[in-house]
């Protein structure tokens, strides 16, 4: 575990996420590095409810881990050495899975959002094509292969640049491909995930 004492905590550029109510999911863009994450806890993304959501909302970059302490203890009631004992062991363990990094000076690090009257288009570095209903997506930069699933694979489809987000939502709940197990907002973080993998590009209505 690194020392993260005097440093300032924040996002990790190699993840993306989405709030769901008191909860928020985390996706890493890229697997992590072999051999620095013990291969059980190598996930592709991690679900932190209450309490952990409200201290990932903290680490933006601009804060160090006694800021964000103080803040949370001036807002839970509670034992203040039980609260800082829990964002130290949330955020070590988000740190040691590379969720998390820490910075010597503060750095302001926004989330990703995307509107839903923004329109999402396939990045004209990717070539792709459907295989007995198996979508193959090859980014021609880096010559790295994306196999989706069924799911991930109808939302792509409609990623033509002819339909905004909201378009492209209201289809898949049309399709039932949106459903209690599958709300909108894991549609909404996959489309992320794929814009920071650079596979996706995101324009404004005016820009089209």
């Amino acid at each position: 575990m690194r020392t993260c004492e005097g440093k300032y905590i924040r996002w990790s550029e190699d993840c993306v996420w989405q709030s769901f109510g008191n909860a928020v999911t985390i996706l890493r863009v890229s697997p992590p590095e072999q051999g620095l994450i013990p291969e059980e806890e190598k996930s592709p993304g991690v679900r932190l409810t209450a309490g952990g959501k409200d201290i990932w909302e903290l680490c933006d970059g601009t804060r160090t881990l006694e800021t964000i302490v103080h803040q949370l203890k001036e807002e839970y009631e509670g034992d203040p050495e039980r609260i800082k004992k829990n964002v130290e062991t949330v955020i070590s363990d988000l740190e040691e899975k590379e969720f998390l990094t820490y910075v010597e000076t503060p750095t302001l690090c926004e989330e990703m959002t995307i509107l839903p009257h923004h329109f999402v288009t396939w990045d004209d570095n990717v070539i792709w094509n459907e295989i007995e209903g198996q979508v193959l997506v090859l980014d021609n930069e880096t010559g790295t292969t994306y196999e989706f699933t069924p799911e991930s694979g109808e939302m792509w489809k409609l990623c033509d640049g002819s339909r905004s987000v909201r378009d492209v939502l209201s289809i898949l709940e049309g399709n039932g491909v949106i459903n209690e197990d599958m709300p909108a907002g894991s549609f909404v973080l996959l489309m992320k995930r794929f814009i920071k993998s650079g596979l996706l590009m995101v324009r404004d209505p005016q820009e089209r």
